[in-house]
């Protein structure tokens, strides 16, 4: 487990008796909370089909993005909608959520208009 999670970039240290310090995170997720991270990726190492150091992070970082998601019936801010919004544009897949979901759709002027009995 050790050789993996440096793999992965996190660097640990004893920290006497059974505590770890965690001295070191992957640049991708600096701003993650380490002991979350440490816990997903141990909890990973022998679970999952794909043990690649990468896939291992990609699985945890999913997690946490997921359950720091907004949920339905959350209410948000204008500028709060602005900024996901902005900030989704520079995704690499942003049309989908980690689990393939989709995050957007278009409708087309007809379509609402039939949804609100308008004539097209």
């Amino acid at each position: 487990a050790q050789e993996t999670l440096r793999a992965v970039g996190l660097l640990l240290e004893e920290f006497g008796g059974s505590s770890v310090a965690v001295r070191g995170l992957p640049a991708p997720v600096a701003g993650a909370d380490p002991v979350e991270l440490l816990e997903g990726i141990l909890s990973r190492i022998g679970s999952e089909e794909d043990a690649r150091p990468e896939a291992l992070v990609e699985g945890v970082l999913a997690g946490i993005a997921c359950r720091a998601a907004v949920k339905a019936g959350e209410r948000l801010g204008r500028d709060q909608v602005a900024d996901l919004l902005r900030a989704a544009e520079e995704l690499t897949h942003a049309h989908t959520c980690p689990h393939g979901r989709p995050t957007r759709l278009t409708l087309s002027r007809g379509r609402l208009e039939r949804w609100f009995h308008r004539t097209v």
